[in-house]
């Protein structure tokens, strides 16, 4: 191509730009380094991207695409692009192109100089052949782009021109020895050797031609000085062929070489790499995550630059399987080959060095083994260099760490698989990799893999057996493998066989190993991830093991470790990164079943007995602390029971207000009734009659009745295995509050009278009110409202007495509920009024919700229901405020009673139907009523379709 401004480039050297023969100054590094890259991919697409990493590497500008352009309009204005009405440079999508040809660019003509010397050759023209060589190579100035300073384009780009020189020149002195010009080509063989000095082929060729001009001497010398080089700077040997020519010229043995170089051997194509494992026939589900791969394929024909996808998920998982299984579905994508290394990162031995790692994939590309220099940076380099322009699939698997995976990206064009039990965090900062995180199996899923091993008519023939058999598997891909081997060899097992065994967590990891191969056993694998730790992070990862709950947060975690929070808060970290440790949520973390009866093995075997009970104590101590805050917060001013001393390392939680104390109370339900049995099972008696004393106000509002009575009936026990009447009373107390509250009034009598004689006993004037306001509300259920009218009087005088609103408004509500089973209701009023303002007067909410809706009840009983539809109305407001859903269905059922005597149907049916679905979620039984007056208002409107209900 000719331009009209007579503009030549020379990039065989030095970068030089000529107008009219006259040099162009072009002195701006960055604009020199864009000049340089376009050149060297002359008439070829150049993504921004690859511009703006050549121009500044990993030091980009926020605005780099902004700063690319500037650079370009000054690149153009130099070269005075466009100046005869046509463009050298063109912008072609995200990118640029520069026209250019072999009578303006020194490297188009080098390589149409090469490609005439190639015709020469297969004509036979060996005279011909050499002297387009010999042109060829004559364009060369030196180093290309010696003085354009960009490592990336010299790594990527430069580098791989330099080898094609080096090919041509190989193939002139092989000329110049076979048409016997030694003598001649003597001297630019040593200039040769002297500018490559590892390349042994240069050697071998300056060995052989003073051996043929009968230089013997001086031969010898030359192998002395490249064996004495190799082993220095390599420390490998001489190659086969130079030893094999050293000794021909010690025996003085005739050459190989003719005087007339034969016709040039084509060498055969180098096999493609086809590296991939097997694919797995029984691999099961993960739709979600092999879209998310495909997804990083780039379109058909794009060029875009190395994808890279970080596969992360625990040990036994499926990180391989899954990695192996999309490879093999996209191999064709990849027509350069498929290159396949495990890396070692987490097994019985060492990792693979990188270096090592570089050589295998190297030898993989048919790079010669005297080729591959000993720095690791050299090998990473020469690994991107002959990646560069191919289609090849890497998959890197059990990579270790980010430093082990980094030196074998490839530059471009390639993607890459990494599998870890890491996060591999620096390779999506650095090198903007795509996380793949692999969660375990779904149910299902683990149904379908158990059905493809042992058959799907087995597995759900033996349905229940089968799920639970992947429950305790953990839902690993792995487990699940294992579990099903041992079915299929023993003839005539049953499902039920084997998951009644791995029931007993002391035996569980035993029956999930391989007698084979004892690597492949669950204990091994979570061994490998144990074992990479640091002392401070192994050491958390035991003590975790002895937390018997489900997820648990960085407070539960910190005091379990006895470490601050923000330092159990890096660890924490850490073992989630290795894949150890689940996230549950924000700021939750969770270990999947194995791999907690893995921790507690470790801690079982690594800590002493007083180490791992403190470790308990702590944690037990700081859930007690931490409930007792939030009882506090949920209801203030009603009493505390005495609490042991904390650990100078426990920080129990502080709560912002009564959601926020309630949400955790929620989040930690599970943990909590697991640290009550913990307690009791430790023999730490006092923290297990405590906590569910403790837990009273959460239960009362959210109605967990199962959890109340047995968490109660452990206190109970603990606290007669104690011989404390101290504690054997507020239990007692609490759990005939239970069973109250259940409606099972036999059940709450008895304990509500112990408590009774125990507090009497003990002398405690607060117990004994408390005692009495309790058998106060058994009473009344039971049709005794006398007696509970005495023994709410009772309790109202106690507290009185001892300045105590909160026990004063318990009993005047008391005495108004019993007055009106009575049939007292003005009476009752006045002291659900009294209530009411006892409550107001501390601030109570939870008891300010009491009183009105007792308030809302009384006034139905009175009949006015305008009132009581207004005193609902402001009991909802309170109830919701505080999350009391019982008390909410309790007041919207006597709301939707006031809303169908006031003829509004139609609302009344909304309004119970709200209260239903609370109802059934607590499983209370006054769902039941509440269905049948939903039922009985919405026949009342069929039967009344002609007369539309009242608008309320």
């Amino acid at each position: 191509m000719e331009t009209g401004t007579g503009i030549r480039f020379s990039v065989l050297g030095p970068l030089e730009l000529t107008r009219a023969g006259r040099p162009v100054r072009l002195s701006a590094a960055k604009q020199r380094i864009a000049l340089a890259t376009l050149l060297m991919n002359a008439n070829h697409h150049v993504s921004l991207d690859k511009l703006i990493e050549y121009m500044w590497s990993d030091k980009a500008p926020k605005q780099a695409r902004g700063a690319l352009h500037t650079h370009m309009t000054r690149l153009r204005r130099v070269l005075e692009d466009g100046a005869d009405g046509r463009a050298l440079i063109e912008t072609v999508g995200a990118g640029y192109v520069l026209r250019a040809g072999a009578d303006i660019l020194d490297m188009e003509r080098f390589r149409e100089l090469a490609v005439q010397a190639a015709r020469a050759a297969d004509a036979g023209d060996r005279p011909g052949e050499s002297g387009l060589l010999r042109e060829a190579l004559g364009l060369w100035r030196g180093s290309a782009l010696v003085d354009v300073l960009s490592e990336s384009l010299h790594r990527d780009e430069v580098s791989r021109l330099g080898q094609e020189r080096m090919r041509l020149l190989e193939r002139w002195f092989d000329l110049g020895l076979r048409t016997g010009r030694h003598e001649e080509i003597i001297a630019d063989l040593k200039a040769a050797t002297a500018e490559h000095p590892l390349r042994e082929r240069l050697w071998e060729q300056l060995m052989l031609a003073l051996h043929l001009a009968e230089r013997r001497a001086e031969a010898l010398e030359v192998y002395r000085h490249v064996a004495d080089l190799l082993r220095h700077e390599l420390g490998i040997d001489p190659g086969h062929e130079l030893r094999r020519l050293h000794q021909a010229v010690l025996n003085g043995e005739p050459t190989r070489a003719t005087t007339e170089p034969p016709a040039p051997e084509v060498p055969p194509p180098p096999s493609v790499p086809r590296q991939l494992p097997s694919d797995i026939a029984r691999f099961t589900g993960r739709c979600t995550d092999l879209a998310k791969l495909s997804d990083l394929l780039p379109e058909e024909g794009q060029n875009r630059p190395i994808v890279i996808a970080a596969i992360g998920g625990t040990g036994g998982v499926g990180k391989t399987a899954l990695a192996v299984h999309w490879a093999h579905r996209v191999r064709d994508r990849f027509p350069d080959g498929q290159l396949h290394i495990d890396l070692r990162g987490f097994g019985p031995g060492e990792p693979m060095a990188p270096a090592t790692a570089l050589e295998m994939m190297l030898r993989s590309l048919h790079v010669p083994a005297d080729q591959i220099p000993a720095e690791v940076e050299a090998r990473s380099a020469l690994l991107r260099s002959t990646l560069a322009g191919r289609r090849v699939l890497v998959l890197l698997d059990n990579a270790r760490d980010t430093a082990q995976v980094r030196p074998l990206l490839p530059g471009s064009d390639c993607l890459v698989l990494v599998t870890s039990r890491t996060r591999l965090a620096g390779l999506a900062v650095h090198d903007d990799a795509r996380h793949v995180f692999l969660r375990r199996l779904r149910e299902a899923e683990s149904h379908t893999l158990l059905g493809k091993i042992l058959g799907a008519g087995r597995v759900s023939a033996e349905a229940e057996a089968a799920a639970e058999l992947a429950r305790l598997c953990a839902h690993l891909p792995l487990a699940l493998a294992i579990s099903a081997e041992h079915v299929t060899r023993r003839p005539g097992a049953q499902l039920a066989d084997l998951v009644a065994q791995l029931r007993d967590e002391r035996s569980r990891l035993d029956l999930l190993g391989v007698d084979e191969d004892p690597q492949l056993s669950l204990r091994a694998v979570f061994s490998w991830s144990y074992q990479a730790l640091d002392p401070r992070a192994a050491r958390a990862f035991r003590l975790l093991g002895l937390h018997r709950g489900l997820a648990f947060g960085v407070g539960a975690a910190a005091a379990l470790i006895g470490v601050p929070p923000a330092e159990a808060q890096r660890l924490l970290e850490i073992l989630t990164d290795r894949c150890l440790l689940e996230t549950g949520g924000r700021d939750r973390y969770r270990m999947h079943d194995l791999m907690r009866v893995y921790a507690g093995e470790r801690v079982e075997a690594e800590e002493s007995d007083a180490d791992r009970l403190a470790a308990a104590q702590r944690l037990l101590s700081w859930y007690l602390h931490t409930v007792d805050r939030a009882d506090q917060v949920l209801n203030p001013q009603h009493q505390q029971l005495p609490l042991p001393s904390l650990a100078p390392s426990c920080e129990p939680y502080t709560f912002s207000g009564h959601e926020d104390a309630l949400l955790w109370l929620e989040t930690e339900h599970a943990n909590l009734m697991a640290a009550v049995r913990q307690a009791f099972t430790l023999g730490q008696y006092t923290v297990a009659w405590r906590l569910p004393c403790a837990l009273w106000s959460f239960f009362n509002l959210r109605k967990h009745w199962d959890s109340w009575v047995s968490s109660h009936e452990i206190a109970l026990e603990a606290a007669l295995l104690l011989g404390d009447g101290h504690a054997e009373a507020p239990v007692r107390t609490s759990l005939a509050l239970a069973y109250w509250d259940r409606r099972q009034f036999k059940n709450a009598l008895p304990h509500a009278e112990s408590a009774l004689a125990l507090q009497r006993e003990l002398g405690d004037r607060w117990g004994e009110g408390n005692a009495l306001n309790t058998l106060g509300l058994v009473h009344r259920d039971l049709d005794a409202p006398e007696q509970a009218v005495a023994c709410h009087r009772q309790a109202l005088a106690i507290f009185t007495d001892l300045g105590y609103p909160w026990g004063q408004g318990i009993a005047s509500a008391g005495i108004g509920r019993a007055l009106l089973a009575l049939h007292q209701p003005r009476t009752a009023l006045q002291h659900h009024l009294s209530a009411l303002a006892a409550f107001r007067a501390i601030g109570n909410l939870w008891g300010e919700g009491i009183a009105l809706t007792d308030m809302c009840i009384t006034y139905a009983a009175l009949g006015d229901h305008e009132e009581t539809i207004r005193w609902c109305n402001r009991s909802l407001d309170r109830c919701r405020e505080i999350g009391d859903r019982n008390t909410e269905a309790r007041t919207l059922h006597i709301l939707g009673q006031a809303l169908a005597a006031t003829g509004c149907p139609v609302s009344a049916i909304e309004t119970w139907q709200q209260a239903l679905t609370i109802f059934d979620h607590l499983a209370d039984s006054q769902a039941a009523q509440v269905r049948a007056g939903i039922a009985e208002l919405e026949a009342g409107l069929i039967l009344g379709a002609d007369t539309a209900p009242s608008a309320c």
